[in-house]
């Protein structure tokens, strides 16, 4: 047997063992011109390893006989730990700050409809998991998991869609964080820079340009750590901030909360999805754990550790900042938390603490995007002219778009509501039930309470996405026709009448003057 994208291995006796983890299996059939590569028929087979019985039977080998066989629990790779700084260090923590704004204008409702996201985010995040696990002996070796995923489920199709998928959540997502950390920008040095928004997502790109050149660290995890470190940090800070002024004020409770509104509804579920949905990155990280099957494990933990800061500080920001947070005025559905408090140590500080955090989570969010481009086009992975070229022409494109669509809370509220829905809620279900079919067809009959939950929730999933598709681009759309998400016209129309400013900057002076 010969191991496809690996070097090739010699003729095997009884005693070698080939480490499969390492790479994509093939088998080749013996006839009298040499070796030929055995292709499947369509999507919908099977890959699996037999071994010989004393009695001549031929017996499946499941995963974890095949990871007995590789001595793969020996392999490199993240362990536990480093992997929920991973999953975690995904999160953008400035999204946050725009859930708080929206959690005051949708009530106690907007409790119920965040934790049925986080809930179903979470599910799905384990069936993902799961889907690797069934594929992973395969396809190892697959720099796009995902996509890897997607093809062994429903065919080529499915991975190419899955992949334009992916590239362009990393690309919306990697153009939000510029933006929020042009607005981070703002916020941490004060009113001093009035009139200069514009430019900052220009300044930021140049400045991380080279960064991006060289890529993801070999440690790469320590910038998961520095990103949700930082994050929970600042969650924290704004926590304390709330409770004391909740403390020297309790009649902020007993004062009236703004009225519903459904553009905080769409900000919600978009800032949520966006916050937590990194699902497009899981499997490349999942393929770099050490042991695989303990994905699971620590998907769960890092949603846990995100929800136990962050569901406290919604609450108490809920009870708290419901008279600062106008009800007449629509500037505080546009912002951030941070952009509407007074200007003070305690607002600046997190502020400082994002900001930080904003470099990681970008270079996270755009590197499966790098990556599948350049697996592309066959480009070397080391620095040459054509890796500085890609993805300077990338940061660029990404630029341009910042600078269109300059208002955060929209283009989260899109990529995070219209965009990931398909990567975090129908293509795990859709994957799932189709691998479950093929690798383990005596489900219902081995486990059939798991099997019955498996396939309720899954389906609740791909239900859930049309309709959070829909409801989002609909509410946002009403928005914009009511001029309520703050969003005027392009930075680069501005910049021929500096007079002009973007109601970031003015919102800049009044938190200033409080």
């Amino acid at each position: 047997m010969e191991t496809n994208g690996g070097p090739k291995a010699k003729p095997a006796d009884d005693d070698q063992t080939i480490p499969l983890q390492k790479y994509k299996t093939s088998l080749y059939m013996n006839s009298d011109d040499g070796p030929h590569k055995l292709q499947p028929a369509g999507p919908n087979y099977k890959t699996a390893l037999y071994t010989k019985t004393d009695n001549g039977d031929l017996v499946e080998l499941g995963l974890h006989d095949t990871d007995d066989m590789a001595d793969y629990g020996k392999r490199e790779g993240l362990n536990f730990q480093q992997t929920i700084f991973l999953i975690a260090g995904y999160c953008p923590g400035f999204a946050a700050t725009i859930m708080m704004v929206a959690i005051v204008h949708t009530g106690w409702v907007g409790f119920i409809v965040f934790a049925a996201i986080v809930f179903l985010l979470a599910y799905a995040s384990i069936l993902l998991g799961n889907c690797w696990n069934l594929v992973r002996v395969t396809w190892f070796e697959d720099l796009n998991p995902y996509g890897a995923i997607a093809y062994e489920a429903c065919g080529s199709w499915a991975r190419h869609t899955v992949n334009v998928l992916v590239d362009l959540a990393s690309f919306g997502g990697g153009t939000a964080m510029l933006l929020a950390t042009s607005e981070l920008v703002l916020i941490v040095v004060g009113p001093g820079l009035f009139g200069t928004y514009c430019y900052w997502p220009l300044i930021i790109g140049a400045i991380m340009c080279p960064a991006i050149w060289v890529g993801m660290p070999k440690h790469f995890w320590l910038l998961g750590a520095l990103s949700i470190i930082t994050t929970l940090l600042a969650i924290l800070i704004i926590f304390i901030d709330a409770a004391i002024y909740l403390n020297g004020n309790g009649h902020a409770l007993d004062e009236l909360q703004p009225p519903v509104e459904s553009w905080a509804f769409s900000k919600l579920i978009g800032a949520t999805i966006f916050l937590l949905g990194g699902h497009f990155v899981y499997p490349e990280i999942q393929r770099a754990m050490r042991e695989p099957g303990n994905f699971d494990r620590s998907a769960l933990t890092s949603f846990l550790l995100i929800v136990v800061f962050l569901f406290p500080t919604l609450l108490v920001v809920f009870v708290t900042y419901g008279e600062i947070i106008s009800p007449d005025g629509d500037m505080s559905l546009q912002a951030g938390l941070l952009s509407i408090l007074p200007r003070d140590g305690l607002t600046v500080v997190p502020g400082l603490l994002l900001l930080i955090s904003s470099a990681p989570v970008m270079l996270i969010i755009i590197n499966p995007l790098f990556q599948h481009l350049e697996e592309v086009l066959n480009i070397p992975e080391e620095i040459g002219w054509k890796r500085i070229l890609l993805r300077t022409s990338i940061i660029i494109l990404i630029v341009f778009l910042a600078e269109t669509v300059n208002e955060f809370a929209l283009l989260v509220t899109l990529v995070g509501g219209v965009l990931l829905p398909l990567l975090t809620f129908l293509a795990p279900a859709v994957s799932f039930l189709r691998l479950r079919a093929m690798h383990m067809p005596d489900s219902f009959s081995e486990r059939p309470k798991m099997h019955i939950f498996e396939t309720i929730m899954s389906l609740l999933l791909i239900l859930v996405t049309p309709l959070t598709v829909v409801a989002v681009l609909v509410l946002t759309i009403i928005a914009l026709a009511n001029d309520q998400t703050g969003y005027v016209k392009p930075c680069y129309v501005q910049f021929n009448n500096m007079t002009n400013t973007t109601w970031e900057d003015d919102l800049l002076l009044t938190t200033a003057s409080m």
